[in-house]
């Protein structure tokens, strides 16, 4: 019996088709509420990564889910693009194709942040008696984004654990080359007010304030850089908090779950005997099942944890990054032996996110296609333009990036006769036609034989999909 036994929980990030560690924190803290059986689901969506903010409601069988983005700021994001992709009008609680979602604040506007905060400055070697420096995005382009970032260092200050507490930005000021001045202390400990230890944190940052291990010594003073907030195992009591709060009154009611639409498609698979899904070979034992990767030379063991293989799998056997769960790239020469069904249904979950309730939903004639035209005209923001390509230069984007991926596009065709369908344009495609609608004859790679470089950086001449849309 669980306190929402009849709740699923819903956490949304950002996710990098560049970064891979962009996202794991939102996996982890999904897995340690899982763990605590609060909710009868658990689940994440991101806007760069699988499963898709747009796709991600359809994952549950609950008919009531708490909504919570993963985010430090309100705006742009909070406030207009997961509304937008997920069909509502924003906070609060709405009726959506049946179910009750209710959509929460960002855990950056949570007043139990602050301790978070105050834990993270303890573990960067803090003891009180130096200045605090709250660190957050920032953008000229929203003015709410700098909001919660002030309203934190606020909380913090009001805690009376720090001498001094001020607040610096990136993308704003003040910025980074002003946290000198903006205390007088002379220990200064810097705390990153971000979800990941991505890009920004473990590279731009440090760079930028000229860190050596993890500090700056300069004119007799010293400067601390700590871990970002949201990698914290305290943000996982924030995000419990913000999902009670939206069901005030919950009663503790014990339900029976009937077998998941992923469990029952992958029974149905393997009653025929062996397997291809994607890339995996699957196969029933009598004492489970086995799931293999693509064969391939002698690679050390697969993680034998979930989160480990997690983000194990989001590299190549050249180490390179995959922002694209499914493309034909996946790691060779693993074995997975699970006691279970449900646990085979779990491990490829991780590999290929919602593939198995996609099969499930096409096969019953009840998967939701969105065409690429339709999926195209919602982007705002930088991705507008995407909005701009033509039949024709969806279809050159579709050869050159859907034609090395697993799941067939019935976005474009229709359902086919395909294991895995891919039901909308993802984040990557979207990404390409970007890209895509300003390209000209001037934009050809200059070299066809050049090395390529990065799955997704479309904006490189020598990237492997680029070159493939010029020229096959």
């Amino acid at each position: 019996m669980t306190e929402f036994s009849q709740t699923g929980l819903l956490l949304l990030g950002h996710g990098s088709h560049f970064n891979p560690d962009s996202s794991a924190p939102i996996h982890e803290h999904a897995d340690r509420i899982r763990a605590a059986g609060l909710f009868a689901e658990v689940r994440a969506g991101f806007w760069k990564e699988e499963p898709a903010i747009c796709r991600s409601l359809e994952l549950f069988d609950s008919e009531e889910i708490v909504v919570v983005p993963v985010f430090m700021s309100s705006g742009y994001f909070t406030e207009e693009v997961m509304p937008r992709e997920l069909g509502i009008s924003g906070p609060g609680r709405h009726v959506a194709n049946g179910r009750v979602i209710s959509y929460t604040a960002p855990v950056g506007a949570h007043p139990s942040l602050a301790n978070v905060i105050v834990q993270r400055t303890r573990d960067a070697g803090a003891t009180g008696g130096e200045a605090l420096v709250v660190l957050g995005h920032g953008t000229p382009r929203n003015l709410n984004s700098e909001k919660n970032i002030y309203l934190q260092a606020e909380r913090v200050r009001e805690m009376e654990q720090f001498h001094e507490v001020a607040t610096a930005f990136l993308d704003q000021e003040p910025g980074l080359e002003q946290i000198w001045s903006l205390v007088n202390a002379d220990e200064i400990v810097v705390v990153p007010l971000f979800v990941a230890d991505g890009w920004h944190v473990a590279e731009t940052i440090p760079r930028d304030l000229d860190l050596a291990g993890g500090e700056n010594v300069r004119g007799g003073r010293r400067l601390r850089f700590a871990a970002a907030v949201g990698t914290h195992k305290q943000l996982t009591d924030v995000i419990e908090s913000l999902a009670r709060e939206a069901l005030p009154g919950a009663e503790s009611v014990e339900r029976v779950r009937a077998e998941s639409l992923e469990i029952g498609e992958l029974k149905r698979i393997l009653s025929g005997g062996a397997a291809m899904f994607g890339e995996l070979g699957i196969s029933a034992r009598e004492n489970g099942v086995i799931i293999k990767g693509p064969s391939g030379g002698a690679l050390p063991p697969a993680p034998a944890d979930f989160n480990e293989f997690r983000q194990w799998a989001r590299f190549d056997d050249d180490g390179e990054y995959r922002p694209l769960s499914g493309s034909r790239s996946l790691r060779s020469g693993w074995v997975i032996e699970c006691q279970t069904a449900e646990e085979a249904a779990k491990w490829i979950e991780i590999i290929y996110p919602a593939a198995l309730r996609h099969a499930a939903l096409c096969r019953q004639g009840r998967l939701n296609i969105i065409e690429a035209p339709a999926a195209l005209d919602r982007q705002t923001g930088r991705y507008e333009r995407a909005r701009e390509v033509d039949d024709a230069c969806i279809r050159r984007c579709a050869n050159a990036l859907c034609t090395q991926c697993v799941r067939d596009p019935a976005w474009l065709d229709g359902p086919k006769n395909s294991p895995i369908p891919c039901p909308e344009p993802c984040s990557v495609f979207v990404s390409l036609a970007r890209e895509a609608a300003h390209w000209g004859e001037n934009d050809i790679p200059e070299d066809h034989a050049a090395p390529a470089i990065g799955f997704a950086d479309f904006e490189t001449p020598t990237n492997f999909v680029r070159k493939r849309f010029f020229y096959e």
